[in-house]
């Protein structure tokens, strides 16, 4: 019988922990903060006549301005917002894709027209969040859970948020499970999706760019109890999806960790590609003691303990056994 459950029901109806989405919206790509601006009119300094300018409002602070127009640049393109303005700090023509400096907040801010805003304007910031799955009848399962935080930006400048799930991936006593909340289109976009659960492990977690903070604690009486994840984010490891598979298909790899050789292995990780479990032949995984599987002496195990980067060992590797000193 497959150990494999149905984890659909849990994980749609899970919730993002609390206070992600603000700690989020502080992170990366959320917070850069914009100058949304538009072609419009504003009564001239002299007579009853008025004079084009660009009306502007500032993302960080929502400050509304009324900025002179520039003329066209001259080198945009059809698709490009032929507008601009002169910034009231250097006099210079501004346009859009420039990045100032607010006039009101004082912010760096990146400039753009509304023509560029329309209604699909969004950044985009990942979090993967350590967590455990309870399994009735069975162990509890550690997931990766990857959180989606979007930022929606609208011609106004107010800014909405919302945060999803995005893929999960779940240990199970022998392999790892993926649930996807999205597909991918034609030149690699990907849009958000109903969830779904695959059969097969494939591996598009790559490394992470925000960790939501968790205890160590959290592995205790899970499916990967003793997978050392910690000590691999300790080691500079961001590949928490291909530490986790490694570890499942080869336990003792969590040996390396724990003596001293955390370093190496995140580096040879980091090497491999592709959506399956990582192959790194240079380690003898016949093996299950640290210095056997490297291939080294008890001596030579002590001397590089802590000091060996991934491309060290394959050098070390390489000249040993072509028996060169």
């Amino acid at each position: 019988m497959s150990e494999q459950f149905n984890y659909l029901p849990y994980l749609s109806e899970l919730e993002p922990p609390g206070g992600l989405t603000r700690w989020a919206a502080r992170q990366g790509n959320l917070k850069q903060q914009y100058i949304i601006y538009r072609s419009g009119w504003r009564p001239a300094e002299q007579g009853n006549k008025k004079e084009r300018c660009a009306l502007a409002v500032c993302t960080a602070c929502h400050g509304e301005m009324e900025l002179a127009s520039a003329e066209a640049k001259p080198e945009c393109w059809r698709a490009q917002p032929r507008i601009g303005f002169y910034s009231p700090e250097t006099d210079e023509p501004v346009y859009s894709g420039d990045e100032i400096t607010c006039p009101m907040c004082g912010s760096i801010v990146k400039v753009r027209h509304t023509s560029e805003i329309g209604d699909l304007f969004a950044l985009r910031e990942w979090t993967a969040q350590v967590t455990r799955i309870p399994a009735e009848g069975k162990t509890d399962r550690l997931a990766i859970v990857e959180w989606v935080t979007e930022r929606h930006i609208d011609r106004q400048g107010v800014s909405r948020y919302r945060t999803f799930l995005w893929d999960a991936y779940v240990v199970e006593e022998r392999k790892l499970v993926r649930t996807a909340g999205y597909t991918n289109l034609m030149y690699g976009q990907q849009i958000e999706a109903p969830l779904r659960q695959n059969t097969k492990f494939r591996n598009d977690f790559g490394k992470y760019r925000l960790l939501w903070p968790w205890d160590p604690a959290e592995l205790v009486g899970t499916t990967a109890e003793n997978c050392k994840l910690d000590l691999y984010i300790k080691a500079g490891g961001r590949k928490l999806v291909d530490w986790l598979a490694l570890w499942r298909k080869k336990p003792q790899a969590e040996n390396l960790l724990v003596q001293g050789y955390g370093k190496m292995t995140v580096d040879l990780i980091d090497k491999t590609s592709g959506a399956n479990i990582p192959y790194i032949p240079e380690i003898n995984w016949k093996e299950k003691r640290p210095s056997r599987m490297l291939g080294m002496t008890a001596e030579e195990f002590r001397a590089y303990r802590g000091k060996l980067s991934g491309e060290e060992y394959l050098t070390f590797k390489w000249t040993k056994d072509r028996g060169i000193p």
